[in-house]
This record gives structure tokens, sequence and C-alpha cells, in this order.
């Protein structure tokens, strides 16, 4: 059986940012609400680390939607974005994407977010997920993960603590 799981896929899975989701999101918006979006819609709002629920509904009331019409439709907007998003992936040239160093076998079993800032933690958490942080760029050694599940340097570490949640193994 699939079990859930939410990333943060650029700078956690992937080496790199992700352009495909934004334009996915803004023109999966734009079909379902019916509004006008500016193109850098999505860089204007505070988007690191958040859910694409949060970042759609945040664009959405920046266009002067009102949160009961934004919740209205929102569930089956996600359907709507994830759709887009895998047209513009598989039409896409990824030859320059990489992936970081284990992320294959990491995604085998999983009911857990991943991601790499503070905030990725809090959305975990907030999707009823445990949350893992690998730590990159943007997650310095410094910063502060409170409330982690898990916090690793690398994805060999990630893959031993999903192994041993997925009940693969006894050590994290």
């Amino acid at each position: 059986m699939p079990l859930p799981a939410l990333f943060d896929v650029d700078g956690t899975l992937l080496l790199g940012h992700d352009d495909l989701s934004s334009g996915a999101m803004l023109g999966s918006l734009r079909e379902a609400y019916g509004v006008e979006l500016r193109d850098d819609a999505f860089e204007s709002v505070d988007h690191l680390g958040q859910t694409a629920k949060r970042i759609a509904h945040e664009i959405l009331r920046r266009a002067g939607l009102e949160d009961d019409a934004i919740d209205e439709e929102l569930d089956g907007w996600c359907g709507r974005f994830s759709e887009a998003y895998l047209a513009l992936l598989f039409a896409a040239d990824t030859i320059g994407w990489g992936a970081r160093a284990g992320a294959a076998e990491a995604l085998k079993k999983l009911e857990l977010a991943v991601g790499d800032t503070p905030r990725d933690v809090s959305s975990a958490h907030e999707a009823g997920l445990r949350s893992l942080v690998i730590r990159s760029s943007r997650a310095t050694r410094a910063a502060r993960f409170d409330g982690a599940d898990a916090v690793v340097d690398d994805m060999d570490s990630r893959a031993r603590i999903v192994l041993a949640w997925a009940g693969q193994s006894q050590t994290p």
C-alpha cells in the first residue's frame, strides 16, 4: 500500500530549483478560479518551505479572493495542479537535473515529509506526517529544527531512517 509523503523537492531531493512547479501552479489556479494572476505571483509570496496548498491560498488572497471562495475549490485544484505539473515535467528537458545520492532508495517507502527548512518541519506536522530534515545549503548546520522527527546530513542517513520508520530496520 502506498504511504503518504510530502516533499520539498528543490534543494532537498533535487539539486537545484524546479521552475516547472510555479508555472503549473499559476496556470492551474487561473483555470480553476478564473482569476488573472501576474506572472511573478509565485515569487511574490513567501513560498520557501510552504505546501502547494498554502502557496496557492496566499497567491489567491493577494489576487483578491476571500478565504471561503479559495477553500471551496482548493482540494479540487490540487488534482489540476498535479496534472499540469506532470504534463510540464514529461515535456521538459531534465538532462541537467540532478538528484541527491540515495534519493531513489529513500523514496520507496514513506510516511513522512522531507525538507530542509524549519518551515518544512511545521508543514509536515500540519499534514499529520513525520518530519525529516536533510541539511542543505539553505539549511545551514547552525539552523534549528525544533520539532523535527529526525535531522540528517545526507541521503544515506535519510534512507536508514525511512527504512527504520517503515519497520524494515531496527536502527535509525
